[in-house]
């Protein structure tokens, strides 16, 4: 089959295109020269809304994969992607003479902020949604339902990393919260110690695609790539996390380098849980490899670990973690709290706002020093000429914050 690949360059396009490999890709791309190359795979320059009238008459099947995964970003231009890119698809697909299926790639995230079971069906009603991307993706759902077209979904959880080596093409959500409870600055997760955390790999993700476009079509059909019973539970995974933590930081205090991730016996609770997908990888493996990858990128520094834990914030209805992932910024005290612990010898120094850089109290501080643990708590980097004598402490505190909420 001649199938019509789009978001080939996004995080499990690729591995898609590898468990197609037995038919002919024609992969859509905004830029073939930086789209990794694949054989049997045949880069088309294009759009969601400028495809080659070519194309269309030799497409017999539709891999729709392209999306914006923006939380943050406003809901019109989310659905500027996710909404009016499908319909200018499904339109493209309506004169293909050949078509035999179109297969759109959605997210779990459809239900919104519905709990229990979510089943297999079209999310009926109105519900209530944390983010854009949520609601821009239950709509082009609705379009694809309604097209009339031989259309089925496939419904993603959390794709993690690859189950090989970790990898993750593009960070999501989950790898941006990693970091920063590795780094320490989330105290707490909203959540019940109970809450299933969906996690797959990206060569499951693909394999349920691929599965699904090789099998007998079903029209109206949806499918959801998932963990199901077997996802871990938030508390273990909160266990797990702060032993792999403890041990990167033990390293990086002994000088000794990372070592690896916690042994099969200190995560034997996940190694139990298996999916009712034979092919689905245990949670603990993908986890333990992405984190093994992510952690590459990732230049530890002595820092206090706090005890990462699950809540309920008093008793109160915790709000949904992506609300409150949204919800955290850098300010100018945060900043000053937090280089108060890479730099404890300082920290009193570093509680005056009004305190110049090049003062006495400050002037035994090494400059490449501060630069660097200033890179490696926020991520920015500054230059010399930024971190002159005669600034203030608040005002560069302010410059670090502005800094990091641009990142």
């Amino acid at each position: 089959m001649t199938i019509l690949l789009t978001g080939y360059t996004g995080n499990v396009g690729v591995e898609i295109a590898r468990q197609l490999a037995s038919h002919r890709i024609l992969a859509v791309v905004q830029d073939v020269a930086c789209a990794p190359q694949l054989d049997g795979v045949k880069l088309i320059e294009g759009s969601l809304e400028h495809l080659p009238g070519a194309v269309q008459e030799e497409t017999e099947v539709i891999v729709h994969a392209a999306a914006s995964v923006a939380f943050k970003s406003p809901l019109e231009e989310l659905r500027r992607t996710n909404v009016d890119g499908t319909a200018a698809l499904l339109e493209f697909a309506r004169g293909c003479p050949r078509l035999r299926r179109f297969v759109h790639v959605s997210t779990i995230c459809v239900h919104g902020d519905r709990t229990g079971a979510m089943t297999e069906t079209p999310v009926d009603g109105d519900p209530l949604f944390v983010n854009g991307y949520e609601q821009s993706k239950w709509e082009a759902e609705q379009l694809v339902l309604d097209s009339e077209l031989p259309a089925e979904i496939v419904r993603l959880a959390i794709v993690a990393g690859s189950e090989r080596d970790g990898a993750v093409r593009r960070p999501g959500a989950l790898h941006h919260a990693l970091y920063w409870l590795y780094k320490g600055l989330i105290p707490m997760i909203p959540g019940t110690p109970e809450a299933g955390v969906d996690l797959i790999s990206t060569e499951f993700a693909a394999r349920v695609i691929a599965s699904t476009v090789d099998a007998a079509p079903q029209p109206g059909r949806i499918v959801h790539a998932s963990a199901g019973s077997a996802a871990p539970r938030l508390a273990e995974l909160l266990d797990f996390l702060a032993v792999f933590f403890a041990k990167q930081l033990s390293a990086a205090r002994a000088g000794q380098g990372a070592p690896a991730a916690p042994a099969r016996n200190q995560d034997r609770t996940l190694l139990r849980r298996r999916s009712r997908h034979r092919q689905h990888q245990p949670a603990s493996r993908v986890f333990r490899r992405t984190l093994r990858h992510l952690h590459r990128g990732w230049r530890a520094r002595p820092f206090r670990l706090r005890r990462l834990r699950s809540g309920s914030l008093g008793g109160a209805r915790h709000p949904p973690a992506n609300s409150f992932m949204n919800t955290l910024e850098y300010t100018p005290a945060f900043v000053a709290a937090r280089l108060r612990l890479c730099l404890p010898r300082f920290a009193s120094q570093l509680s005056d706002p009004s305190a110049e850089i090049g003062g006495p109290a400050l002037d035994s501080i090494d400059s490449v020093e501060f630069l660097c643990v200033i890179h490696e708590a926020f991520g920015v980097r500054l230059t010399e000429s930024e971190f002159h004598p005669r600034q203030t402490i608040g005002g560069l505190m302010a410059h670090i914050a502005q800094e990091a909420n641009l990142l």
